[in-house]
């Protein structure tokens, strides 16, 4: 009965997802979630409240969404992954189970009827320690990103947030974490900016302290920085075994620098080549995240990637936005998105013919490219959101005295708005 359980909650459950048992993601407001896919409104906790990592990987809140997940029932902190699954997208909760489901008999029949954990082992390691960052990205906001801060004010008169938010009492948060360190196996580093986050350095400075250099690490960065003060994040890259590095890179050019504000395109790529030369056998990949802005011209930008040898035709990592929802590919009307379809099988097609050149594998383009063709064919379209995405974009370029529609002509078409032009 028990392999049973096992094998429906590894393989078939729809719900079941093993983070809550070997992780507890952090916000730099302190709160603290199931996971980073989690949705950040419906934390289980919040350090500055509750000051004790091991009472919050206990929380009613936390408890509740173990149980649901052992009675195979849906979890609303949960629906980002059951949407991205609908559309065919390998997720954080698949990635969990296959990871982790080696622990699965040590923690499920363990864990009590109301959810709770008698031990906590921090296998899986995401904490968001600040919202440094030096870039302001169209669909991010001041909770991630400090560069945010004085557009906000500017848009939004009665703003009154601080401008760098971070975990606190952090020196209490670092003494806790530190013992959980040792049982950490997979470590995902985001922002805020990584490379400009002072905490992740100690951290893995302890780890190469302790040796413990076999853990799989993963960076996603803006990749515009290689420094930090005296640091050189390639020096580090190339002490551990297994580095993953995945640039948040939605598209290049005049593109790249107005979707995420602070790009300067030529320092991102001269920081790829200075990656290739100083750690070549680092893996390295582009996680774009696809949106109304970059859908038009990302496999434009991907190809020519692939052609100058700066990234490797499947080492690519395709997010769908969904939120915020009138920055989606759902604003697309239903008319207007056969031409798009087109593109991404033409452009799939020709990076799979890449892959069998160099006999590389080819699963994240089939997985990736077909999960936003299936997105465009099946999402249905929400046009009511034209005029919150109007006004947004609107009063962000007032500020930044920008114009969206200069540096993406093709979304004139989408709006209807051909007078613009005019």
């Amino acid at each position: 009965m028990q392999k049973m359980k096992k094998k429906f909650h590894l393989e078939t459950s729809k719900f079941f997802c093993l983070m809550p048992w070997v992780h507890l993601h952090f916000l730099p407001d302190s709160s603290a979630h199931a996971c980073c896919m989690s949705d950040s409104k419906k934390p289980v906790g919040n350090f500055s409240i509750t000051p004790s990592i091991k009472e919050l990987y206990n929380s009613k809140s936390a408890c509740q969404l173990r149980k649901n997940m052992m009675d195979e029932k849906p979890s609303p902190e949960c629906q980002r992954c059951y949407e991205l699954e609908s559309h065919g997208v390998y997720t954080l909760r698949k990635m969990s189970n296959e990871s982790f489901g080696k622990y699965w008999d040590g923690l499920i029949p363990e864990t009590k009827n109301d959810g709770q954990l008698t031990d906590f082992k921090m296998r899986y390691l995401d904490i968001r320690f600040s919202n440094i960052c030096n870039f302001k990205c169209q669909t991010c906001g001041p909770l991630f990103s400090s560069a945010w801060y004085d557009d906000q004010k500017a848009l939004y008169s009665g703003y009154s947030s601080l401008k760098i938010n971070r975990i606190e009492p952090m020196n209490q948060f670092m003494s806790q974490i530190q013992p959980l360190l040792d049982d950490v196996e997979k470590v995902y580093f985001a922002g805020g900016e990584p490379i400009v986050t002072e905490e992740i350095y100690q951290i893995m400075d302890y780890w190469l302290a302790k040796l413990h250099l076999g853990l799989e690490l993963s960076f996603t960065t803006n990749f515009s920085l290689i420094q930090f003060k005296e640091k050189n994040i390639l020096d580090y890259w190339n002490k551990f075994k297994h580095v993953r590095i995945s640039a948040s890179l939605d598209d290049s050019g005049p593109r790249a620098e107005y979707l995420r504000k602070g790009t300067i395109w030529k320092n991102i790529e001269s920081n790829r080549n200075k990656m290739l030369s100083a750690c070549p056998k680092v893996y390295f990949e582009i996680t774009p995240t696809i949106s109304l802005f970059n859908v038009w011209h990302f496999p434009e930008f991907h190809l020519d990637w692939v052609k100058r040898n700066l990234v490797e035709p499947n080492n690519i990592r395709l997010n769908i936005l969904t939120n915020p929802r009138h920055m989606t590919l759902s604003l697309i009307p239903l008319k207007k998105r056969k031409k798009l379809i087109t593109k991404w099988i033409e452009a799939r097609d020709h990076l799979l013919e890449f892959c069998e050149n160099r006999s590389h594998p080819k699963h994240n383009i089939l997985d990736g490219y077909n999960s936003i063709i299936h997105y465009l064919e099946n999402e249905p379209e929400e046009l009511d959101l034209h005029s919150a995405f109007l006004e947004r974009l609107s009063k962000v370029d007032a500020v930044r005295k920008e114009s969206l529609f200069d540096v993406f002509p093709e979304l004139i078409e989408i709006f209807e708005l051909r007078e613009i032009n005019e």
